[in-house]
């Protein structure tokens, strides 16, 4: 279904998405109030990495949960999923992972338009923004999606399971663990060439290229392709493509 769109049918999809779930975009005043508020909570967790798992979602359930529907309204996901049109050949069958998913309204249109007969998994670590999803899955009578309140160390998948997971500009990769959470998408992704792992990061925080690839051999993922995927209201998004090594 999602290959047969052209872009101009995949642009009104998501417009109307968006509508649906986070509503119109913000206004500028919307958006300065807005601002103000996530970086508070930003300042509690992102003074300095690696903080604990169970103060970052404390932070995020219950100081950023409530302004996180503007943030994602503000958002321009349209050029993401343009991006990930070009370069992954989703199946309608897939299993899809998301870690450090958010509000998911880009794993619900994922669940809904990219995989009709799959289905995608996501995990988070704050109840607040779950519970916000959750609403959303229930509002969309969305059926082949689930969220789950998890840490992204820690995948309740099987082995093997899934046919590509994703890490949306969640702030992972700067984090000690990074890794960690590198293996268990090495581990749950289905060990076959038509297996990727994406991970997006603003490219202002991005590493080198050098440590990309360091960081993905060490959980046997295969760097593939880095790229800007699109610009997001910090500017340019770069996109990481890999795929599991295979014995």
């Amino acid at each position: 279904m999602y290959y047969f769109m052209n872009n101009q049918e995949l642009k009104e999809k998501i417009k109307k998405h968006l509508l649906l779930t986070v509503g119109n975009k913000p206004s500028a005043e919307e958006i300065k109030l807005v601002g103000a508020g996530i970086q508070k909570g930003y300042d509690k967790i992102y003074d300095g990495f690696d903080k604990e798992e169970s103060l970052i979602a404390k932070v995020y359930t219950k100081d950023l949960s409530k302004y996180w529907i503007r943030v994602v309204a503000n958002e321009d996901l349209i050029h993401e999923f343009l991006s990930l049109k070009e370069n992954v050949n989703i199946k309608s069958d897939y299993n899809i992972a998301s870690f450090a998913s958010g509000l998911a309204v880009f794993e619900i249109f994922l669940a809904k338009e990219l995989v009709p007969h799959g289905f995608v998994s996501c995990f988070d670590i704050s109840d607040g923004m779950n519970k916000i999803a959750r609403e959303y899955v229930n509002k969309l009578n969305q059926k082949n999606i689930k969220i789950v309140t998890s840490s992204v160390l820690s995948i309740p998948l099987e082995n093997d399971s899934q046919d590509l997971v994703i890490a949306r500009r969640t702030g992972l990769s700067k984090d000690k663990r990074w890794i960690n959470v590198l293996k268990e998408a090495y581990r749950i992704l289905k060990k076959q060439e038509s297996s990727n792992f994406i991970y997006t990061v603003d490219k202002e925080y991005n590493d080198s290229l050098d440590k990309i690839k360091s960081s993905l051999e060490k959980a046997d993922l295969r760097f593939i392709e880095m790229k800007e995927s699109h610009s997001s209201n910090n500017g340019p998004v770069c996109m990481i493509l890999a795929k599991p090594l295979l014995n």
